[in-house]
């Protein structure tokens, strides 16, 4: 397996969210506990940056569909 790079990351804990963050990426699993900094692979981040960004996108829909 070639040698990946590291990335630290934090998921903020809110009132909203509490619940820690599974992610699989090609049969590897992690559990990513919110409010705590970590180390995870780029292709962790990436798959987690992607999510904000999609959820940005739906919620900007449906805020534009309810005007």
């Amino acid at each position: 397996m070639a040698e990946e790079n590291y990335v630290s990351l934090r998921l903020p804990k809110s009132r909203s969210e509490q619940e820690d963050v599974y992610v699989s990426v090609n049969a590897r699993n992690w559990l990513i506990r919110r409010g705590e900094t970590v180390r995870v692979p780029r292709c962790v981040a990436k798959l987690l940056q992607n999510r904000e960004l999609a959820l940005e996108a739906a919620l900007a829909y449906e805020k534009q569909q309810g005007n």
